[in-house]
């Protein structure tokens, strides 16, 4: 159960590099803050990646 949890969580944080490069590591960290306070660090990893893509297309139109 935690390996697939680490597993889904590593391709996540690949997503996120490809996706926004350097800065992928910054959002991955508040992502992971995100989560930690919530005490779900799964909705974190979502909130998280939710916000890349926003910020991914908003990157795109511009």
């Amino acid at each position: 159960m935690m390996q697939e949890l680490a597993k889904k969580q590593g391709d996540v944080e690949a997503m996120k590099r490809e996706l926004m490069g350097p800065t992928g590591g910054i959002f991955a960290a508040l992502s992971m803050l995100i989560g930690i306070l919530l005490g779900e660090p799964g909705l974190g990893l979502i909130i998280g990646v939710l916000l890349l893509l926003g910020l991914a297309s908003g990157i795109e139109h511009h």
